[in-house]
């Protein structure tokens, strides 16, 4: 399969390397495996710079990897009580790349880290 088509768009596709199959809400923040409402294709970069799992991912970029680094640190303030799982669910569905650039991102520059790298 080359393309993919787009929720809400019959006409318009888009390689499927420059997507991930993602459970919108992780599995890590309780998230259901097996709905087909928690499941999205998501892009490894953006439609203006599409990239595929082999990456490069670099930090200020706002995909796939951004998005797990979101769903990482939201698991471990879960975990250290401070979030509840709801909370991070929530964080998840309102606006995780508004997370991550506050949090995420700024966190690993304080701390010299990069973020996306390939792994």
């Amino acid at each position: 399969m080359n393309v993919l088509p787009l929720p809400g768009r019959s006409s318009c596709t888009r390689r499927t390397a420059h997507y991930e199959e993602d459970h919108f809400i992780s599995l890590e923040l309780g998230g259901n495996p097996r709905d087909p409402k928690n499941l999205w294709p998501e892009m490894w970069g953006t439609p203006g710079t599409p990239l595929t799992s082999r990456g490069p991912f670099p930090p200020h970029l706002v995909g796939a990897k951004a998005k797990d680094a979101v769903e990482n640190e939201l698991h471990k303030e879960v975990c250290a009580g401070m979030l509840t799982l709801q909370e991070a669910q929530q964080i998840i569905v309102t606006d995780w790349s508004k997370y991550y650039r506050n949090h995420v991102l700024k966190e690993a520059w304080f701390h010299g880290e990069l973020i996306g790298g390939s792994t």
